[in-house]
């Protein structure tokens, strides 16, 4: 990500948010970070999602436990109906960074009904990881840098149904590396140790040099765009109205 209109999330154990900037700005809602780039002038906006890949292992090691390439799950996550049926996941395993930078907040399914199957509430998972991560593009957006495409990597990219998922989510074109896409972190050490030997002469000349990006891009689908749209800002009204909730829970005192 090292040139305007470039974005990139990847989805780990926790999942990240970056953005290219010309120039630094301070997010006055304190949600994103800014940082330096290796690029001279250049600048890249960041946020990070505590739980999201480690959201998806959690139910699976729970409910999936013999799953352990994730395939039943995308099979239950794509049958079911986009909103997972009107139920919303709240993925705050541990706590959570961006945008609210709060250790009491918890996970939590809301609007979960006797009509919802575990399929449905696999779906869930995996859209309210999503939700999280648009959080922090919504961040970076509010700071005046509108990404034109969204790179991803990671472990959670290996997912045709979340590479999907995300562009209908962000509403906005996902593309991929042409390489095994979750050892990007990797290639990204390489590169740099490639331009400090010498044997590129800028970052930017071996990005453009080394990173190919595949020819599939997956488009946003209009109404599943707009889905999504009206469900997120649901989600995004839950946090404020069960923050007090978490607390009060953690701090309950069991002494008798």
């Amino acid at each position: 990500v090292v040139a305007p209109g470039r974005a990139m999330t990847t989805i780990g154990t926790s999942g990240t948010v970056f953005a290219f900037s010309e120039k630094p700005v301070l997010d006055v809602n304190k949600s994103v970070y800014t940082f330096c780039m290796p690029v001279p002038g250049a600048w890249h906006f960041m946020g990070s999602v505590n739980s999201c890949g480690a959201s998806l292992k959690w139910w699976r090691n729970n409910f999936y436990p013999d799953d352990l390439e994730y395939e039943q799950i995308n099979k239950d996550a794509a049958s079911s109906a986009p909103s997972a049926n009107r139920l919303i996941y709240l993925p705050y395993l541990n706590g959570e960074q961006s945008p609210h930078f709060n250790l009491n907040c918890r996970g939590s399914f809301v609007g979960l009904a006797a009509i919802h199957t575990k399929a449905d509430m696999t779906r869930a998972v995996m859209e309210g990881a999503t939700y999280a991560l648009r959080d922090i593009l919504t961040g970076i957006r509010n700071c005046g840098v509108r990404p034109e495409t969204m790179r991803m990597c990671g472990g959670g990219s290996k997912s045709p149904f979340w590479r999907q998922l995300m562009a209908d989510i962000y509403n906005m074109p996902v593309t991929l590396p042409d390489m095994n896409s979750e050892n990007s972190a990797a290639l990204g050490v390489a590169i740099l140790a490639a331009v400090g030997t010498g044997e590129y002469p800028s970052v930017v000349d071996a990005c453009d040099k080394i990173i190919k990006m595949r020819k599939e891009v997956y488009q946003p689908d209009e109404e599943m765009a707009f889905i999504y749209d009206k469900v997120y800002q649901e989600f995004d009204n839950l946090y404020p109205k069960l923050k007090e909730n978490w607390k009060s829970i953690l701090d309950l005192d069991f002494r008798y």
